[in-house]
């Protein structure tokens, strides 16, 4: 637990109870955080999609095996974040690889500790389950989010991909750190 003045944040295993709030917390962060990065157009159109991913999220709860674990932050009985953790799923990964496959908070939990006690349960759930390496892939024009990955020690490795969504293109880097 950390506390944040009255606020204390809990970082705990997410539920199939917790779907919605991921859900939403998913499509508020993309929002705020891709502003500027990402056509206007897709980021406004991600709440068209709302009911759909609530769905989404209940089934990948529902069926979690014991290689992915998802993370939520919770403040006030409210969810402020979420995080994700799985094998690496690079083709070029050395074994004992592990990903935080995504971290995203509500912007009004955005910097005041809340994403780094959540991306350390993250690292710390991967380094627990001997992973050696862990990786993440990151938007190359997210200055904010790689200034928060390298604070925390980790470094880009050269490789980068080019993800295509219907109505915009995600250039991403990958970022790595040895555990």
């Amino acid at each position: 637990m950390w506390d944040q003045g009255q606020k204390p944040v809990i970082i705990r295993p997410a539920t199939i109870d917790d779907a919605p709030a991921i859900a939403e917390a998913h499509v508020r962060s993309w929002q705020w955080a891709y502003r500027g990065q990402l056509p206007d157009d897709y980021l406004d159109r991600m709440s068209d999609t709302l009911d759909r991913r609530v769905e989404a999220r209940r089934a990948e709860l529902a069926s979690l095996s014991s290689d992915g674990r998802w993370w939520v932050a919770g403040q006030a009985d409210q969810v402020v974040g979420f995080a994700i953790t799985q094998p690496s799923r690079d083709a070029d990964a050395p074994p004992l690889t592990g990903e935080v496959v995504a971290i995203y908070l509500l912007r009004e939990a955005a910097g005041k500790g809340v994403g780094r006690a959540l991306f350390a349960r993250a690292v710390a759930d991967l380094r627990e389950r001997g992973y050696r390496r862990a990786t993440l892939w990151v938007l190359e024009s997210n200055e904010r989010a790689r200034r928060f990955y390298e604070a925390a020690g980790w470094r880009a490795d050269g490789t980068r991909k080019t993800e295509e969504r219907p109505g915009a293109l995600l250039h991403e880097v990958r970022y790595f750190i040895t555990l």
